[in-house]
């Protein structure tokens, strides 16, 4: 990237990077820290023309997700505000703006796709 003079890097993370959830340490710990990768690879690669971005979604309806587990009150299996499980195609449409001349200003950040789940 550097070569060809800049480009983005965009890393997947959680909304668990944001908080707590049962059973779920390390893959909050493993999510958290690639935020902080984020920033400082931001940092770094910025002087190259490069963008770093993460993207962090919520519960996402998907094949391989899993039902949440009982009981249903359980901080990490919340319902979030917009009231459904979000789909790909809304990660997809966030990764492609980001990687888009309109995200040109944006770098060292994480962006929240998660219907508001950490609002409720």
């Amino acid at each position: 990237m550097i070569a060809a003079g800049g480009g983005v890097i965009v890393s997947t993370a959680s909304v668990l990077a944001h908080t707590a959830a049962p059973a779920a340490a390390v893959y909050s710990a493993t999510k958290a820290g690639l935020l902080g990768f984020t920033r400082s690879a931001a940092l770094e690669l910025a002087p190259h023309g490069i963008r770093v971005l993460t993207v962090s979604p919520g519960d996402i309806d998907t094949p391989s997700s899993v039902a949440p587990p009982s009981p249903p009150d359980q901080r990490a299996v919340r319902t979030p505000a917009a009231g459904r499980r979000g789909h790909p195609e809304e990660i997809g449409a966030v990764v492609r703006f980001l990687l888009s001349a309109d995200a040109g200003y944006l770098t060292g950040t994480d962006i929240l796709v998660d219907g508001g789940f950490l609002l409720s």
